[in-house]
């Protein structure tokens, strides 16, 4: 569904140069702690993104932000933002489940879905939200590019049908795969001894993590959408993340874009 999308996007130059062969780029050596990408580069998969959201904007609307409970700050700021790089009639679901408990952390970022009322709930590794109501979400954020993945999570818990395409997708990639510690996948992030994930050709190990249940492969989406519709950050991180998904896993991409372009809830 995103090839001609994602062939448009490739063909655009920057600095006389192709965005595929921005791609390609010999990577720097990376200093610790700093991505492996070029600043020019970076600035080309800045580019990239800006491309993808101008015309995203003109195929659907993306303007509508996510309810929330009334808060003001950083978290708000970040999830109004996230919200609105995504189509509307997506949003407008999910708001349809409850409204939104924002936190804002430097920490890990995270989501969890409440399944019945509360005058005060604690969340592990979260705190204690007020007045909570059954169908209602938490979202922990930073300023960056995890709020976008973060309210990937409550897309998928709302749209289970679209979340359908990336386990499907998951279970044909690792089919036969044994799961492995996200530990030994990469040892220097420091995840918890649970956290596991079926390695495949992801751009990133963390991608193909797993959870309990039927449909346990819930990062698939939310990191697709990350780097093709996070925050760039002064670091770029996220423009790494974008030059590695689209280096190492272009039909992903191209699965990615072909929904945001053209999936319709009901549809």
């Amino acid at each position: 569904m995103g090839r001609p999308v994602l062939a448009e996007l490739m063909q655009e130059r920057h600095e006389g140069r192709s965005m595929a062969q921005w791609i390609r780029e010999k990577h720097r050596p990376a200093q610790p702690r700093e991505p492996d990408i070029s600043p020019a580069a970076a600035d080309a998969m800045r580019r990239f993104q800006t491309g993808l959201l101008e015309r995203l904007g003109r195929k659907r609307p993306i303007a509508t932000p996510a309810v929330t409970v009334q808060c003001t700050g950083k978290a708000k700021q970040a999830i109004d933002r996230a919200s609105t790089r995504f189509p509307d009639d997506w949003t407008r679901l999910a708001d349809t489940m409850g409204r939104l408990h924002l936190l804002y952390s430097q920490e890990r970022g995270g989501y969890f879905s409440f399944t019945a009322d509360h005058k005060a709930v604690r969340v592990p590794g979260m705190g204690v939200f007020h007045e909570v109501r059954r169908g209602d979400a938490a979202i922990k954020t930073n300023l960056l590019a995890a709020a976008e993945h973060e309210y990937a999570h409550r897309l998928q818990h709302a749209l289970p049908e679209l979340d359908r395409f990336f386990q499907e997708e998951h279970r044909a990639r690792t089919a036969g795969e044994s799961l492995k510690r996200l530990n030994d996948l990469q040892p220097k992030l420091n995840y918890q001894m649970h956290e596991v994930a079926r390695e495949d050709n992801y751009y990133n190990p963390y991608q193909g993590r797993e959870y309990d249940g039927d449909n346990p492969a819930l990062e698939v989406m939310t990191m697709t959408f990350e780097p093709l519709l996070g925050e760039m950050d002064d670091r770029n991180w996220n423009a790494k993340r974008l030059r590695d998904i689209l280096l190492k896993d272009p039909d992903m991409v191209r699965l990615g874009l072909g929904l945001l372009f053209y999936w319709r809830p009901g549809g």
